[in-house]
């Protein structure tokens, strides 16, 4: 496999120009497809770029990375490393629900006084093991079908033995 064309999709400008400068500092291994500041323009450019894979970020204005992440799959399947703000449970819930629409991979983004050189390393590797994942197409955005979560009450009552 020869360089791979990476997407960056972040509403942060901060974030955007330091995710593709650890991606500039591996220019053997990495080419900046394009940039985006959210979800709407990381569909958008990953039609027109056909990018190998997406560097994704999720808490977006407008369209989230989640619908995103879901449009993506269903028009132009490629694969998706979530690059996260926090671990905090709304987050993770985010996280859980983009990994179900066809994310392959999630990575934390770099924190204030973290290693530069150590994260960068684990962006890099994280982005090579996502572009080897062969994705498939997810229908549930054509379909229209909606992003929720089973009924908790309904789970509760089966777990409990109550009749529905």
């Amino acid at each position: 496999m020869g360089r791979l064309r990476v997407l960056v999709v972040d509403d942060s400008a901060t974030v955007r120009a330091r995710l593709a400068e650890a991606l500039a500092a591996r220019p053997g291994e990495f080419e900046l497809a394009g940039l985006g500041a959210d979800g709407g323009e990381a569909v958008e450019l990953c039609l027109r770029l056909k990018p190998d894979v997406v560097s994704l970020d999720l808490a977006m204005p407008g369209m989230g990375g989640l619908a995103a992440t879901e449009r993506i799959m269903a028009y132009r399947p490629t694969p998706i490393l979530v690059v996260s703000a926090s671990t905090n449970r709304g987050e993770s819930l985010r996280t859980r629900d983009a990994l179900a629409a066809g994310a392959v991979d999630v990575l934390e983004k770099p924190r204030p006084g973290e290693d530069a050189a150590a994260w960068d390393a684990r962006f890099a590797e994280s982005l090579r093991m996502a572009a080897r994942v062969r994705v498939v197409t997810h229908l549930r955005a054509r379909l229209g079908r909606p992003r929720v979560r089973p009924a908790v009450p309904m789970a509760r009552a089966v777990l409990l033995g109550a009749s529905t």
